[in-house]
Order: structure tokens, then C-alpha cells, then sequence
């Protein structure tokens, strides 16, 4: 009881409800696109359209709540995602382990900043890109 006192309460930039939220519609884009690849078949002609409107859902999201992907972890996390969605492999849940893991990230960053700025600040200065 006492250690809690202690320690400030963490503020995520993402909370519990919303990254739940996230990923709940990360799987609605998977399986719309593997419904389309699977069941019909054109799924390699428009699943370009379902890729990047959910690129584009979450990079919004994700800007709405002061995340960047202009770092180099989110940048590589997303950038895997984004190739494999891109390829005949678009059937695969890359989408929904891509958010999930970008919402993990993102609180790993929050809980650091907290328990040490200084260590958050060196690792968040060393891997972001210069616009």
C-alpha cells in the first residue's frame, strides 16, 4: 500500500479503452480483406483499397494522440506491417499485430518517461529521423 503512495500514477498517451478499441478495428480491417481474399477472390485486386484506408485510419489516430511515426521503432514496426499488407500475403492479421504492437510500444515510451526521463529522452533523441 505504501509503495503506491510512493510512485505518481503513469499518464498513457494511449489508454487501456482506446488501444483495445484500436486493435477491435484493426481486426474488422483484417477480416474484411481476408473475407475478400478468401471468399471471393478479388481480395488481391482491391485489397489496396482496405490497406490504405486503414493506413490511413491509424496513422490519424495515432497523430490525434500525440504518437509520431517519425521515430524509428513505430517507424519500422509500420513499415513491416505496411509491406506485407501491400504483397498477396494481405489476407494475414499483419494489420491488427502491427497496431497492437505500436500501442505497446507506445506505452513501453510512457511508462519509461516516467520512471526515468533522462534514459527516455536519450533513446527517444537517438532513433528519430530528421524530417
Amino acid at each position: 500500500m505504501r509503495r503506491e503512495l510512493d510512485q505518481p500514477k503513469t499518464t498513457y498517451r494511449i489508454g487501456m479503452i482506446e488501444g483495445v478499441l484500436m486493435i477491435a478495428v484493426a481486426v474488422i480491417y483484417d477480416l474484411a480483406q481476408g473475407a475478400l481474399t478468401l471468399l471471393w477472390g478479388i481480395g488481391l485486386a482491391l485489397g489496396w483499397i482496405i490497406t490504405l484506408w486503414a493506413d490511413l485510419t491509424f496513422w490519424f489516430w495515432f497523430t490525434l494522440r500525440g504518437v509520431s511515426f517519425w521515430n524509428g521503432k513505430r517507424f519500422g514496426i509500420a513499415g513491416i506491417a505496411n509491406v506485407i499488407e501491400w504483397t498477396p500475403l494481405n489476407f494475414l492479421p499483419t494489420c491488427t499485430a502491427g497496431v497492437l504492437l505500436l500501442w505497446l510500444n507506445t506505452r513501453a515510451e510512457d511508462v519509461l518517461a516516467q520512471v526515468s526521463p533522462t534514459t527516455a529522452r536519450v533513446i527517444n533523441k537517438a532513433t528519430k529521423f530528421k524530417k
